[in-house]
Order: C-alpha cells, then structure tokens, then sequence
C-alpha cells in the first residue's frame, strides 16, 4: 500500500481493508493531547474574550474529535462545555442545550462536580433565554448545591446571581433582591 495514495481523499478506492485504513487516519490525521488542549484553550479565549463565537466553535468541534480519538472524557466534557457555550452566546438556545447537557453527563460519569456544577448552570442559563423560568431555577439550585458542597465561593455567588435573575423574570421580586443580596455578601 503506497503511503502517497493513502493520503489522498479517495483513498477507500485503493484500499482492501478499511480497518488499516482507519487505523493510519487515527494515527495521520489525530492531534496529540498537547495540541488538543492548545486548541482548546485558543477555542476557550476565542469565544470568553474576543467574541469570536464562530472561531471558537470551529476550534472547540476539531479538538473535540480529537479528545475523542484520544478517549480522554473530561476534555471531552470541556469542549461540550466551550461549544455549548458558543452556541448560548450566538442565540441558538437549543445547541447550548444539547451540549452542556452532553457535558453535564460526561461530569456524572466522571464524578466531576466542577464540571457538573458548571454544566447545571449553563443549563440553567439557556433555559432562562429560552424562557423555561422554572426549569432555569430548577438547574441554578443544583449549581448552587454543589457550589456549597464544594465551598466554592465564586461558584456560589454565580448561582445566587443567576437565580436572582430567574426570579425577576417570573416577576417574583422579593426573592430576586434576597438571592442578589447573597450574591452581593459573597462578591
């Protein structure tokens, strides 16, 4: 088997075992962990500080795949995590979803509680944009949960806030200003 063919597209054409064929894509074509969380922390700037949503989503898909060659689940649940969030912050509620909802079970299966109080919150966020008010306080109070559990102050004013903000979209102002004055102790 020429290594010049393989390289080429159509390279199923000239290939008897398709199982050779993806063994040498896995090894050719893969990044190294290294480069994935290269990748992945470039896909992480892209979409937290220079509000390039479309940049970083791209940037997050490619070291997902990679993450996944490499069978390395918690960075799989990072990418989740980053392309969740590119997709909440250009307007698609239901990608965010869908994403932070596959991060948020990659955190249980690892036991990440980090990972799972982020995952909570980010579905909490996306619920209050898409309107499901309940839904949005149902996921925060998990984050907060864990925020406590964890004794994670930032995590814990974060949930506070968030859920605050829940409140005053149901129109149930008290306990918005009591979940923002948490916040506002902790901060």
């Amino acid at each position: 088997m020429c290594v010049d063919v393989c390289r080429c597209v159509d390279v199923c054409r000239c290939v008897w075992d398709i199982d050779i064929l993806y063994d040498y894509y896995k090894r050719n074509m893969s990044l190294t962990e290294e480069e994935a969380e290269a990748l992945w922390r470039q896909a992480d700037a892209k979409v937290y500080d220079n509000n390039d949503y479309e940049g970083g989503l791209k940037d997050a898909m490619k070291c997902l795949r990679a993450f996944e060659n490499l069978e390395n689940k918690k960075w799989q649940g990072d990418c989740f995590s980053v392309i969740g969030e590119a997709h909440y912050r250009l307007g698609n509620y239901q990608d965010a979803l869908k994403y932070h909802h596959k991060d948020l079970e990659i955190a249980l299966q690892l036991g990440d509680k980090g990972g799972e109080g982020r995952a909570y919150s980010n579905i909490g966020l996306a619920h209050n944009s898409l309107g499901n008010y309940q839904d949005a306080l149902k996921y925060q109070h998990k984050d907060l949960e864990i925020a406590l559990q964890l004794g994670d102050k930032g995590g814990e004013g974060r949930a506070y806030c968030n859920i605050g903000n829940a409140h005053i979209r149901l129109g149930n102002y008290q306990d918005a200003l009591k979940y923002h004055h948490k916040y506002l102790e902790i901060a």
